[in-house]
């Protein structure tokens, strides 16, 4: 085993723009993310856009429809066909024309040293994906959308997007009393594509009406109905959202699925209560993407799915449709409970830009609203300062075994005008369990090592800049799987494998100034509920953490800031709910008032741009119901089932909810009415609280209140027509 330098001239990070990741991606890690497939095609955000940029896709559309297929290597889905300069466009894209990018030649090389940014996601199963662009079959003629009363929607009406997980979408609190749906529209992303008309460019659609030949939702349900029950099973198996044939994860066939539960508290009413003027749009993401946990493969089909969401909600407001050309677009509201751990956490991360850009572009009212996150306890931040000392600080970092995922590590640098005159302000060094310690790698853009084990790279670390939002450094270091299941006779992989236990990152000061601080964030790699364990978490290890009480035994959740350590629990805030126009939502415990221990918050990492910064989130919302019982009551996969789950992704839908409520009555329901909203609740509760003389009680709970983990104050919510644990509400 040996450390080897990389080749700077055939660094992907030489390209303007491309994601961090590249290197690992496109180079040693790409058979796992790849899964063996050499040709596949890989998923990918570009933007924003400038005119340059629009004239060559447009090219590439006109490739497309006069050759049928794949001409150009790239190929853009049709929702992006009208796409304008400063927006984010989704294409696919072969491998072969990132080498192309990377040396500057094909029609792609054009724009390798223009401003934009390029993204990868997991590639999709080739079961979702269109004929015409494998075979160079022509496509077929669309096939015209069903659209339910276009333009003739009931007063206050707000559209509940919502993107997710095991979505049951034929679940009866998303019905109205006369059977039928509330469902306008669900997107499975990697759902088998239909050649012979699809409504989309892959994956699979369900209308609430009629596709011929494929019955809608509402044709469904009184299919299925068997005197006045639903056979939800057969419904999901003609739908195909559950096929035992599929070796895929199917969450909608477990007792508690992700998506069913949030999109309950978001919209769910019992049928007799059901309002007519809140729809429902679904968008079911890839399992691959659910299932890596990471969350580093979300931007492409996040993006997608909000255009979905919008375009599909524009069809409703009956923009094309009616007669004399007029429409108003409805006001929308997303539920996006997702998240991720690395990345710059100032607000400029990609994805963190496409949403602003949604929400601040959309001619109509549209609200995003994020998770802060459940990473409190991970020991995955770490901090530091060198405050002008030369003394190396190393991290040591704990890989576990039996781990058969990539493990990845983020370590951000500052911004600092001056890095132009200062070229390398910090050096790293890299040391395996071991001892084996890695060259020293500076600042400088394409540079790398990667440890050599009998002819495979198990591991490398390099470095990149990112560009303008962020214009930060980040030092990139990426591990092979511990453990491999068959790796001889297993084609997905390469069978190289990285050694488990106490790794070091040696990090050294060369010229940051005094007071800058740099951060280092671990990717999740845990185990969603209901998946296959494959992932385990690594940590960070210091002497100075105090994971336990060492009086009473209880678990520490907050840092002590009279003796801090570099291993931080503060920082943990979820990585894309950092921007200037989502809506983040902590989590709090009904009985108490008091965060969960996993409820994670900021402070936000300081940046340039000082308009995007945030402390925390914007609220908290109830994500238990105590810190005995967790987790909150919801809708089970099947109708007539409730399933408790915790996490500040069932807080989400409830501030998801009140935006509705306070959209359709004319407000703004943006960040700052939420945040206004809490300070109301906390002050209200604070003043209750003095006037019934127990004011002890309520100190006990603003000991336990922070900006950092519950934003401008703690929102208690009804949740109609859900069982309750407790006979009041707080």
């Amino acid at each position: 085993m040996e450390w080897r330098k990389t080749d700077l001239e055939h660094s992907y990070c030489r390209i303007e723009g491309i994601d961090p990741s590249a290197d690992w991606v496109l180079g040693p890690g790409f058979r796992d993310f790849s899964r063996g497939d050499d040709n596949v095609l890989i998923p990918c955000t570009i933007g924003p856009l400038d005119t340059s940029m629009v004239e060559m896709m447009k090219s590439f559309h006109r490739v497309d429809a006069q050759q049928g297929g794949w001409e150009s290597g790239v190929f853009v889905p049709s929702l992006y066909h009208d796409a304008k300069e400063d927006q984010h466009m989704v294409a696919f894209v072969r491998k072969a024309v990132f080498e192309d990018l990377a040396r500057g030649e094909g029609p792609f090389g054009q724009i390798r040293k223009t401003a934009k940014q390029i993204d990868f996601s997991l590639p999709l199963n080739r079961k979702s994906l269109p004929n015409h662009w494998k075979r160079r079959v022509p496509a077929s003629k669309p096939v015209r959308l069903p659209v339910v009363s276009p333009g003739h929607w009931p007063e206050g009406t707000v559209v509940i997007g919502i993107i997710d997980d095991g979505i049951a979408f034929a679940h009866e609190r998303f019905r109205l009393a006369d059977g039928s749906s509330r469902v306008q529209y669900v997107w499975r992303q990697d759902g088998i594509f239909d050649n012979d008309g699809s409504t989309v460019d892959f994956g699979s659609e369900i209308c609430k009406l009629d596709r011929p030949p494929h019955r809608g939702i509402d044709k469904l349900l009184e299919a299925y109905d068997q005197a006045g029950l639903v056979d939800e099973e057969g419904l999901y198996r003609e739908a195909g959202l559950i096929d035992f044939r599929d070796p895929d994860h199917k969450a909608a066939a477990w007792q508690l699925s992700h998506g069913t539960h949030v999109l309950d508290q978001a919209a769910g009413y019992d049928p007799v209560d059901a309002p007519m003027n809140r729809p429902i749009i679904a968008v079911q993401l890839p399992v691959s993407v659910t299932a890596d946990t990471s969350g580093s493969n979300l931007k492409t089909f996040a993006t997608a799915a909000i255009r979905y969401i919008l375009d599909r909600a524009d069809r409703l407001a009956g923009k094309g449709l009616l007669p004399d050309g007029s429409w108003r677009p409805l006001p929308v509201v997303i539920n996006f409970s997702y998240g991720m751990l690395a990345g710059p956490h100032d607000g400029t991360l990609d994805l963190e830009q496409a949403l602003d850009d949604f929400v601040t572009k959309r001619d109509a009212p549209l609200r995003i609203v994020l998770p802060a996150g459940n990473a409190n306890l991970s020991r995955c931040h770490v901090a530091v300062k060198f405050n002008g000392t030369r003394e190396p600080v190393t991290l040591k970092w704990h890989v576990q075994p039996d781990d058969s995922t990539p493990t990845q590590m983020e370590i951000w640098l500052p911004h600092d005008p001056r890095k132009q005159r200062d070229p390398s302000r910090v050096t790293i060094s890299v040391e395996t369990p071991s001892g084996l310690r890695s060259p020293p790698l500076k600042e400088e853009v394409g540079s790398g090592v990667q440890l050599v084990s009998n002819g495979e790279v198990v591991g490398c670390a390099h470095y990149a800049f990112r560009s303008s939002p962020t214009e930060r450094g980040v030092f990139i270091i990426s591990l092979q799987p511990t453990a491999r299941l068959r790796p001889l006779d297993n084609p997905a992989t390469s069978g190289a494998t990285a050694p488990a236990g106490a790794w070091k990152v040696i990090i050294t000061n060369s010229s940051l100034r005094p007071g800058q601080e740099l951060e280092a964030w671990i990717q999740w790699d845990d185990v969603i509920y209901g998946y296959s364990r494959r992932g385990r978490q690594s940590y960070f290890e210091a002497d100075c953490y105090r994971r336990f009480n060492p009086v009473t035994g209880d678990v520490v959740d907050v840092d002590d800031e009279r003796n801090p350590c570099i291993v931080r629990r503060g920082g943990l805030i979820n990585a894309i709910a950092t921007g200037q126009e989502t809506i983040v939502v902590g989590g709090v415990q009904q009985k108490d008032l008091r965060p969960p221990k996993y409820a994670a918050g900021g402070p936000v990492a300081p940046t340039r741009h000082k308009h995007t910064h945030r402390v925390g989130p914007d609220a908290a919302c109830v994500s238990d119901d105590s810190r005995v019982h967790n987790g909150i009551l919801g809708a089970g996969s099947r109708s007539g089932s409730a399933v408790a789950m915790s996490g500040t992704s069932v807080a989400v839908p409830q501030i998801v909810r009140l935006v509705a409520d306070m959209l359709a009555d004319g407000g703004p329901g943006n960040r700052e009415a939420i945040s206004q909203f809490a300070a109301a609740e906390e002050y209200a509760r604070r003043q209750s609280s003095e006037d019934t003389g127990e004011s002890r009680e309520h100190d006990n709970q603003q000991g336990h209140f922070s900006r950092e983990r519950c934003g401008a104050g703690r929102i208690v919510r009804p949740r109609p027509g859900r069982p309750k644990r407790y006979d009041v509400d707080t």
